[in-house]
């Protein structure tokens, strides 16, 4: 396998997993989210990575909203599934469970907390590979995960079965220097490619997508790499603006989120002044709850144009 045994491209959501008030899954809501999503014209679907917050569900829970999530999108785009675990086998029992629900493939971190060795890394990504059979997608994301995966590293990974793609959460200008390398082989998607060196790239054909855990600006991000794909560069030019101008007013220097104390409860509460339902974030992750927190929230959704159909 390599990039060409798949077609994933463009922008996908990655869909938050919806909880009730008192912590269960809330299926109906998840799977009008799911339908939202779609008619919002996304290329594909990242289930249970961070914003699905896999950390807090239970093996058997997270097979449940990979089987939720598969039957409601029935094949209308690709759906990959996070497996991140602390161990091989664990991702390997995950990811059988999502290729029996039918995903299209499976993501994973290196494991988190562990802080692995390159050479350990390799380890663990060839233990996966040799126990499942579908294509993987590496998660690159030093700032959660406490490692960065090396280009070097990231050159020999592309090389084991079933590896195909990277989402990469470096920063500049580690993230091109992996494209460079890897961009050959594998799918490459990543938030840097909407900045002005990233249009650079794709206007060269280089990149691939982007998976965001926002999908505020509705259609206009599906559309952005669209226009990128029929040369229109100035138009995915304009998008990317107003994305990186509502980002600078959600996010601080430190990457954190300005409302509430996870992107997780920023993003669902957004969506939810938004009259989209995304349900709530489930223990140890809590609600955005403070008055003068949502007021703030809402007044920047409203100066990015967004309409605010609920009250703070």
């Amino acid at each position: 396998m390599d990039r060409n045994t798949v077609n994933w491209r463009g922008y996908w959501a990655a869909s938050p997993t919806a909880f009730t008030e008192a912590g269960e899954i809330d299926e109906p809501t998840m799977r009008a989210l799911i339908e939202y999503y779609l008619e919002q014209g996304v290329h594909g679907l990242l289930i249970n990575g961070s914003t699905g917050e896999w950390f807090s569900q239970s093996p058997v829970e997270r097979v449940r909203v990979t089987e939720i999530a598969l039957s409601q999108v029935a094949g209308r785009v690709p759906v990959v599934v996070g497996c991140s675990e602390f161990t091989a086998e664990r991702v390997i029992s995950l990811a059988s469970g999502a290729k029996t629900a039918g995903a299209s493939g499976v993501m994973m971190t290196p494991p988190p907390y562990v802080r692995p060795t390159q050479t350990e890394i390799m380890a663990f990504y060839k233990d996966i590979s040799a126990g499942i059979d579908l294509p993987i997608m590496i998660y690159n994301i030093p700032r959660r995960v406490g490692i960065d995966i090396e280009t070097q590293t990231l050159k020999k990974l592309a090389e084991i079965p079933n590896v195909v793609a990277l989402k990469n959460s470096a920063k500049d200008p580690e993230f091109f220097d992996a494209l460079d390398a890897v961009g050959g082989t594998l799918r490459v998607f990543g938030g840097n490619l909407l900045s002005n060196v990233g249009f650079g790239r794709l206007a060269l054909g280089q990149g691939d997508g982007y998976i965001g855990g926002w999908q505020l600006l509705g259609n206009k991000l599906p559309e952005l790499f669209e226009a990128v794909w029929r040369d229109d560069l100035d138009s995915a030019r304009e998008i990317a603006a107003e994305e990186k101008s509502l980002d600078v007013q959600l996010w601080n220097d430190a990457n954190a989120p300005k409302f509430g104390a996870s992107f997780q409860a920023q993003m669902k509460a957004a969506l939810r002044l938004m009259g989209i339902d995304a349900g709530y974030p489930r223990r140890p992750l809590l609600p955005l709850t403070d008055p003068q927190e949502l007021e703030g929230l809402a007044a920047v959704l409203t100066s990015a144009g967004i309409s605010v159909t609920q009250t703070a």
